[in-house]
């Protein structure tokens, strides 16, 4: 199984491929990916390279038929798996080389996705390349240079009161019991790991839950762009648990998530408790 690095550096790759894809990066991009992916095996490099131009070409026509934010998702996801199975199918020193290439490659990508705003020495927008001569003239724009500047994983924390209803066979419904819910969405461009989760406490203290449900996301979890919320659950009697032994305020109760950069993002609120 790979680490939570490792599945972030897929999932990154998968993304590139598609932010570039329709660029004037995508012809050197898609040779890396395809030599990538290849490993030597020229047959294997053109069923890449077969692959690739199918994927632009799918992003094309999502694009004419207003659908190009769940093709792109479709497609990140595809090419996410195929590095992934490439770094599970690699020895460890094979599988590090791999996966110091395709981290340059996408930190390449992204610095193209940048330049596309600044081009010269003070114009910002989008550049035109002009030709023809005295008596007429020709703008051709890169439609590249249209394209944001990518802004990385940006994940948001939710918190609030949940009480699952579940469905008993004759028909009927039970409510479960009280539980704190959050919930982890990524509103950015890149995906992210979600290596850890649990309860910030005073004194720089962390409540973990080591009684995890087993509807919740199972860690680690690479959260996706637009990809559905990852899911965790604290049962209240918990949380009160905490509050009578340890006299900690609820208010001073913030859910958290750890991200595989270190990063720690805390929830919106407290646990929405009194």
């Amino acid at each position: 199984m790979l680490t939570e690095a490792l599945m972030a550096v897929a999932g990154a790759g998968g993304a590139a491929v598609v932010q570039a894809a329709g660029t004037d990066a995508w012809t050197g991009l898609r040779q890396r990916v395809a030599r990538l992916l290849g490993r030597g095996d020229t047959q294997r490099e053109r069923a890449e390279l077969e692959r690739l131009d199918r994927t632009a070409q799918a992003l094309e026509e999502a694009d004419a038929a207003g659908e190009t934010e769940r093709a792109r998702l479709r497609q990140e996801a595809s090419w996410q798996t195929r590095f992934e199975s490439l770094l599970e199918n690699l020895e460890n020193s094979e599988q590090q080389q791999a996966a110091t290439e395709l981290q340059a490659l996408v930190a390449e990508q992204q610095a193209f996705a940048a330049r596309q705003g600044v081009v010269g020495n003070t114009f910002n927008g989008p550049a035109a390349l002009q030709v023809g001569n005295h008596n007429q003239q020709e703008n051709r724009f890169h439609i590249a240079s249209y394209l944001p500047a990518p802004i990385g994983p940006r994940v948001l924390v939710k918190v609030s009161y949940s009480i699952p209803v579940y469905d008993l066979p004759d028909g009927s419904q039970d409510l479960g019991d009280d539980f704190v819910s959050v919930e982890a969405v990524n509103t950015g461009d890149q995906p992210i790991a979600i290596t850890s989760w649990g309860i910030e406490l005073p004194g720089d203290r962390r409540m973990f839950v080591t009684r995890g449900e087993n509807w919740a996301t199972p860690l680690p979890h690479v959260l996706a762009p637009g990809a559905p919320p990852a899911q965790f659950w604290v049962r209240v009697d918990e949380l009160r648990r905490v509050e009578r032994e340890q006299r900690i305020p609820y208010a001073q109760m913030r859910p958290y998530v750890g991200l595989a950069d270190g990063t720690v993002v805390h929830a919106d609120r407290s646990v929405p408790l009194a």
